[in-house]
């Protein structure tokens, strides 16, 4: 009876400890969604000697999003520029500086729940690919005729691929973006907790449906970039771990021809034009000159 007493003692210990772990795993995770999830607030001040437009459009889930348009030559193209999570229009800035400088007008705008504009939750996918339609549609409006093309960084770029209509821009470059959202959460977990995060993974997954209503299968830009009807730049960065070569490699496999590939040597998961200037302006100049308006200067 002594040893059953103690056996039933140790069951109930384990028991207690296994609901213990799993009860702090999902609160942990729940916090983890939480701070992953907020908006992400900034100040957005417009730089001296940045002669830029305001603009504010609304999408079609109803955000309100803030950006600045830059005018370029009368009849050259357009480039969208589109950052990625916790950032704003800021980080865009010199790329926006960059093709201004090169004849292009610009259009640079913070995302849902970003900077200025309007939202309280991030949503990986469904209100930031409205947003950047919306961008589009305004472009469009603004200056049309003239091509367009867009650039966007990790989740801005995947927002590009995400969109529903998929098409309507003349050539894309995409930055440092996650194939699909499992790897996208996995990756930045195991790389700040090791083993741990394969156990908080599928928690935040499970948020993404509870508190987003995104169903997880739907974020995959991987499955997207073969139906975005333009030619497209992958770019990654040889040392991120947060998207490692061989899932940029994986984007670039699964995308339609005419397609470029560049794996930025040394660099993370980062601003590619700060870490290669020189071969960053070659590279994406060159594609942006030769799909959107050979005539552009480089």
């Amino acid at each position: 009876m002594e040893t059953e007493a103690k056996e039933g003692s140790w069951k109930r210990l384990i028991f207690i400890a296994a609901v213990a772990v799993a009860s702090g795993g999902a609160i942990a995770s729940w916090v983890a969604g939480t701070i992953l999830m907020e908006r992400s607030d900034s100040v957005v001040a417009k730089p001296a000697g940045w002669g830029a437009e305001d603009v504010a459009l609304d999408t079609s889930m109803g955000d309100s999003i803030h950006g600045w348009w830059q005018a370029g030559i009368p009849g050259a193209p357009s480039i969208i520029l589109v950052h990625g999570i916790n950032a704003n229009r800021l980080a865009m800035l010199a790329r926006a500086r960059l093709f201004s400088r090169q004849g292009y007008s610009v259009f640079l705008f913070d995302l849902p729940a970003h900077g200025e504009s309007s939202g309280e939750n991030i949503s990986f996918g469904q209100r930031e690919s409205a947003s950047v339609s919306a961008a589009l549609q305004w472009v469009r409006a603004k200056k049309p005729g003239p091509k367009v093309g867009v650039d966007g960084i990790s989740l801005g770029g995947a927002a590009v691929l995400l969109r529903e209509e998929h098409t309507g821009f003349d050539a894309i470059v995409v930055e440092a973006v996650f194939p699909d959202i499992h790897r996208a959460i996995l990756n930045r977990l195991t790389d700040r907790f090791g083993f741990f995060g394969h156990v908080l993974e599928p928690l935040l997954e499970v948020q993404l449906i509870l508190r987003l209503h995104e169903w997880p299968h739907e974020l995959s830009p991987v499955d997207q970039v073969g139906k975005v009807g333009a030619p497209i730049l992958v770019i990654g960065g040889g040392q991120d771990h947060l998207t490692p070569v061989s899932e940029t490699m994986e984007m670039y496999r699964r995308a339609a021809e005419p397609k470029e590939f560049w794996i930025v040597p040394g660099a993370g998961h980062a601003d590619f034009l700060q870490a290669q200037p020189e071969e960053f302006r070659r590279r994406v100049g060159a594609f942006f000159a030769r799909y959107l308006q050979p005539q552009v200067g480089g």
